[in-house]
């Protein structure tokens, strides 16, 4: 199993390596027979990572027109 912390966000940064290593490491595994559970995060402290975080989410709405309000009230349908 694979676990990426922050998920899909990750492959947008510079920190993209870390799960590109992460997806080689499962695949190497998967391919060995030998299974194994691994966790990648991006190495950020809290208060950066829910800056960040905030940023890739409104980013995200923009690109459908979805406002930062429609995105905190969870009502974007």
């Amino acid at each position: 199993m694979l676990a990426l912390g922050s998920g899909e966000a990750i492959l947008g940064t510079p920190f993209r390596y870390i799960a590109v290593r992460a997806i080689r490491k499962l695949a190497k595994s998967v391919g060995n027979g030998k299974y194994c559970n691994i966790q990648a995060t991006m190495p950020l402290n809290k208060r950066l990572f829910i800056w960040a975080s905030t940023r890739y989410w409104i980013q995200y709405g923009k690109r459908f027109g979805i406002t930062k309000e429609q995105m905190q009230s969870m009502k974007i349908e």
